[in-house]
């Protein structure tokens, strides 16, 4: 059995005030894709006010008419499933970080008047109908990919979203909603160059993380990545250390990705959410502010290569909300297992980092990651959490050294996510395992799983 020291010094803060983990919540959107029912939505709702949800992404295409109208059509049934999901978010204090899929194909530039000021109407219509839990918008997604901005895409992207904060600043939609970026996947160097270029545009930033070989988060390469680019914003943005960093969208495509389709079957498997929980721990461990894992309903997003076609969907999902529905294409149909809307494992450990690595909290010092284990803790208030990962197939024996704890000798709550070792209620909802009297001092970790010790239950 291996054996770890681990010294968690909760007097020394590594970042205040996060965002915590959060969900990539996209309601109907497509022509193929019907919109929920009651009885979805609130199954929606219900598991959400489990997670305690308090950050999410919400991406949507613009609601101006496809007949090149310059006025926003705010009676688009896209527009009214947003709404659907933003009165969740006012009601329970949801951070929202809102954005566009990419410009109407009928505007020729990126920074066409008509279209950047459509998005400043559109986020102060929203705001008028006491939607405040806007934090955040981005542009436009991954602005670096080719799928999205053939040609020059820097070159078009940034005298738009410099266009698109004039806009902001002059219609007063700032500073209550910033705009945040750069949102490019895999190419980190946009970041940089937003730093360099466009630092007084950026009010907050964040960019996408795909993995495609498991071993960059099982080495702990994730976290030297992440913590360098934290480092790169807090020494050359002008305002850099009071900006948030957070990934907006994170995955792993080791296993069994389709990139035809693009479909994780691995959401299927418990080593899957070992491998998230593994980087969400990176994550604060680097000093970031929050990471929303990509995705949370597979009913959002139709498959890469047909799906709009056959009724398909990407799966990435905690669930599909389509589960036992016949979703029909333009040129066949495809039905969706009734069984494909129960909670798939890696929901467990989502769900205990956001009410237990809540938002608001302070990062705190959990010393140097050690082979295969990840240690993470968080304070808030008189409230502790610590949260252990062993990404090995061995069994491993941590002890662990606490320091500037206040009144935390009463009970601590533990949860276990192991293959075969982690308890559900009736909904799927991870329960506790067991009640300790006090942080022990010496715990046991079984191969590749997850344990978290709390205050809070």
């Amino acid at each position: 059995m291996e054996q770890y020291k681990c010294n968690i010094d909760f007097t020394n803060e590594i970042k205040k005030d996060i965002l915590g983990v959060g969900v990539e919540w996209d309601p109907p959107m497509y022509d193929c894709t019907p919109d929920f029912t009651e009885e979805q939505w609130e199954l929606i709702f219900k598991r959400l006010d489990f997670f305690k949800l308090k950050f999410a992404r919400m991406m949507m295409y613009s609601p101006l008419p496809e007949s090149g109208a310059t006025e926003n059509n705010y009676e688009d049934r896209r527009v009214k499933n947003v709404i659907r999901v933003l009165e969740y978010c006012q009601k329970n204090d949801v951070k929202v970080m809102l954005g566009m899929w990419n410009k109407p194909y009928w505007v020729e530039r990126y920074d066409d008047p008509v279209w950047i000021r459509s998005i400043a109407d559109l986020i102060l219509y929203f705001r008028e109908k006491g939607f405040t839990c806007i934090k955040y918008f981005n542009f436009v997604n991954e602005p670096n990919g080719s799928w999205e901005i053939p040609d020059n895409n820097w070159y078009q992207w940034k005298p738009a979203v410099t266009a698109l904060h004039s806009e902001f600043e002059a219609r007063g939609v700032t500073p209550e909603t910033k705009i945040c970026g750069p949102d490019s996947a895999y190419d980190d160097e946009w970041v940089d160059m937003c730093i360099a270029a466009i630092p007084q545009v950026i009010g907050e930033y964040e960019y996408h993380i795909y993995i495609h070989d498991k071993a960059e988060i099982v080495n702990n390469q994730l976290e030297r990545r992440l913590n360098h680019k934290r480092w790169a914003i807090t020494k050359n943005d002008p305002d850099g250390p009071n900006k948030r960093l957070w990934l907006g969208e994170f995955g792993c495509r080791d296993g069994k990705w389709d990139e035809r389709t693009d479909m994780q079957d691995s959401v299927y498997d418990f080593i899957y959410g070992v491998w998230i929980a593994d980087a969400v721990c990176q994550a604060f461990r680097a000093g970031l502010d929050g990471i929303i894992p990509w995705n949370m309903d597979d009913a959002a997003h139709t498959s890469s290569v047909d799906g709009k076609t056959d009724g398909n969907f990407k799966r990435w999902g905690f669930w599909n909300s389509y589960g036992g529905q016949t979703i029909t294409g333009n040129a066949g149909s495809v039905d969706h297992p009734p069984e494909d809307t129960a909670i798939r494992p890696w929901y467990y450990p989502m769900s205990l980092f956001s009410r237990l690595f809540k938002q608001g909290s302070t990062v705190v010092d959990a010393g140097e990651a050690q082979g295969y284990i990840k240690v993470c803790a968080c304070k808030n208030g008189d409230e502790y959490t610590v949260i252990l990962v062993n990404a090995s197939n061995e069994v491993a024996k941590v002890s662990l050294e606490l320091y500037g704890l206040e009144g935390s000798a009463g009970k601590i709550y533990k949860y276990c996510y192991f293959d075969h070792d982690c308890p559900t209620d009736e909904n799927g909802f991870p329960v506790v395992k067991e009640v300790l009297q006090g942080f022990p001092q010496n715990v046991e970790l079984s191969g590749k799983g997850v344990m978290f010790l709390s205050t809070m239950s």
